[in-house]
């Protein structure tokens, strides 16, 4: 379902079930025609987001406060999606 209203990326969150479990997240297909780069822009959020967390480490509910980028099964940070373009996946909390 699409989540939100941007205006360079699409943006969608996802609900799946698991043994009764219910798992959120956010998933945004990434504007190439925007970023030329993708994998650089997913890197560096990467960087920032592990940085950000490292300080925020110990206080209550630290897991909200910091975006969680959720690798591919490969560990790369972006998929293809729907007609080639990046997916990136986060944590929705």
């Amino acid at each position: 379902m699409p989540y939100g209203s941007g205006h360079i990326n699409d943006t969608y969150r996802a609900e799946f079930r698991h043994a009764g479990v219910s798992a959120h997240y956010i998933l945004q297909r990434i504007n190439s025609n925007i970023f030329k780069n993708p994998a650089a822009v997913m890197e560096n959020i990467q960087r920032v987001t592990d940085h950000l967390a490292a300080q925020v480490a110990g206080e209550p509910d630290s897991r909200r406060r910091v975006l969680s980028l959720i690798p591919t099964r490969e560990r790369a940070l972006l998929a293809c999606g729907c007609g080639g373009r990046p997916l990136a996946r986060l944590s929705f909390h």
